[in-house]
């Protein structure tokens, strides 16, 4: 009895991530383009509003969250830059991102980990 709660244990928890993850979606492929060419054409303030509106309707994804930073950065939003950046390096520790971050903004390499209360709800888990 031990064994089949410990698998229905299991069913249930896969099922409840799959249903968080699959309530947002691939990032649209034109709409991240679209918010791309925003920043070649240096219009970072549009273009992290774009950036921040893929965040919102997309699956995390710490490239996505990077683009969204170095945008942000761009046009002088550090604090959420570096919100975003701290994300990152906290859930996405050993992607290629969280070590771009932690060259573009050192200071977060030290904070802990466990400092996400500041996130939007969004972001958090």
């Amino acid at each position: 009895m031990k064994k089949y709660k410990a698998a229905y244990s299991v069913v249930v928890l896969f099922s409840q991530t799959c249903i968080a993850v699959f309530a947002a979606g691939p990032v649209d492929e034109t709409a991240l383009k679209g918010a791309w060419a925003l920043y070649t054409q240096q219009k970072f303030a549009a273009s992290a509003d774009a950036f921040e509106t893929l965040i919102k309707s997309a699956t995390p994804n710490p490239r996505l969250y990077y683009y969204a930073a170095v945008a942000n950065k761009s046009s002088n939003r550090l604090a959420r830059a570096k919100q975003l950046g701290h994300y990152v390096i906290t859930n996405f520790s050993s992607s290629p991102e969280a070590g771009q971050f932690q060259k573009l903004f050192p200071e977060l390499a030290s904070q802990s980990a466990g400092a996400i209360d500041d996130l939007p709800q969004h972001l958090k888990g």
